[in-house]
């Protein structure tokens, strides 16, 4: 599906639900069938009534989800730590190359990609209030290549926050 599609699926979608599944469904067109959006937001701002709490969708493998939320990875995850200081897209392998990753973090990518989540990469999303977001996007493929789909991830990313925002204030 090309992005004009995307964004006209999107704009006539009216379940939260059936909208991640369309980004779901594009993004393994491009090879990354696991995806993740959520909130990263530690503090929260003052809000207004209109803007709900912040919430999680993700298509992970069933086996990663539940460790990654038992063992609290949120608190040590690279992607989570890092993602609110960035402005762009970014590949999770050039972490390493860019930060000092602690031994816990760099852990948390292994077992992630021990886990399926083979090679991946994240776009960073910023909306009113100082909300901070994240679409990441995986693939359990030793083939995939997360640079060469960077730009239309990150289009497809932005263009699916866009409409979860319109839908979760049109609730």
């Amino acid at each position: 599906m090309d992005l004009f599609s995307f964004t006209e699926c999107a704009n006539q979608t009216h379940s939260l639900r059936a909208l991640f599944e369309l980004l779901v469904s594009c993004a393994t067109e491009e090879g990354f069938s696991e995806v993740a959006y959520g909130a990263l937001n530690f503090v929260e701002p003052l809000r207004l009534a209109e803007y709900p709490p912040p919430t999680v969708a993700m298509k992970w493998p069933p086996d990663w989800c539940d460790r990654y939320l038992k063992r609290k990875y949120h608190t040590i995850d690279p992607v989570v730590r890092r993602t609110p200081m960035l402005s762009r897209p970014f590949v999770w392998e050039q972490l390493a190359d860019h930060y000092q990753l602690q031994p816990d973090e760099r852990r948390v990518l292994d077992e992630a990609r021990e886990a399926g989540l083979k090679h991946g990469m994240s776009v960073p999303l910023y909306g009113p209030l100082g909300r901070v977001s994240v679409v990441s996007f995986a693939s359990p493929s030793d083939d995939a290549d997360p640079q060469d789909r960077i730009g239309h991830l990150n289009a497809l990313a932005w263009h699916f926050h866009t409409a979860y925002g319109a839908r979760r204030r049109s609730r």
